[in-house]
Order: structure tokens, then C-alpha cells, then sequence
């Protein structure tokens, strides 16, 4: 089973949070005018019990689940 390297707790899943950031125009006479897709993406998994980011790829964080490592 995989244990968190911080708190020590046994992992059975990890919380992920995924930021996007968006980039666009704004004006007075046209409002918002924002690009057809994202210019970013922040994900990272983290632990349950303690809250730390532990990964920021999905495949690691698989890799940890998977592996216990």
C-alpha cells in the first residue's frame, strides 16, 4: 500500500486539483474575448490526510498508487 512521504499515512487514493488559467482580450465595447483553448494547466495530486503535493503528472502519481512507492 502506498504511504504518503510526509505524513506517513497509508494512501488508498490521492485529492487532485487542476488550475486553469485562461488568457484573453477585455474591452469596454466588446467585454471578454478570451482564446479558444487554455494557455495553461496546473494539476497536482495530493495527499488525503496532510494536504502536501506530492505529484504534479498524472502518470507518477499512478505509478505511486500502483507501486507503493
Amino acid at each position: 500500500m502506498a504511504k504518503c512521504p510526509k505524513c506517513g499515512e497509508d494512501l488508498i487514493h490521492l485529492r487532485y486539483e487542476n488550475r486553469r488559467i485562461e488568457r484573453g482580450n477585455f474591452s469596454a465595447k466588446e467585454g471578454y474575448s478570451a482564446d479558444d483553448y487554455p494557455q495553461n494547466d496546473s494539476l497536482v495530486f495530493k495527499c488525503t490526510e496532510c494536504d502536501e503535493n506530492l505529484f504534479f503528472e498524472e502518470k507518477k502519481a499512478f505509478d505511486f498508487l500502483e507501486g507503493g512507492e
